[in-house]
């Protein structure tokens, strides 16, 4: 693997790590507030809405640097 392909992977990585941790913090903390819960709802909504968009401009931006 190249290390631009790495350097994407770690990137995109970091992204699905990032809910991930989110995701474990709560599962640790079973007694929640309403609160709490609505924002990791809020959350998990914009990771899905856009993650996909986000992974997309972190790899055109290392194609444009590849092929500069």
């Amino acid at each position: 693997m190249t290390n631009n392909n790495k350097k994407i992977l770690d990137q995109v990585k970091g992204i699905v790590s990032e809910k991930r941790s989110i995701t474990k913090k709560n599962l640790k903390d079973p007694i929640q507030s309403d609160e709490e819960k609505l924002i990791k709802k809020e959350i998990d909504k914009w990771i899905n809405e856009n993650a996909e968009g986000v992974a997309k401009k972190i790899i055109a931006e290392q194609i444009k640097k590849i092929f500069k």
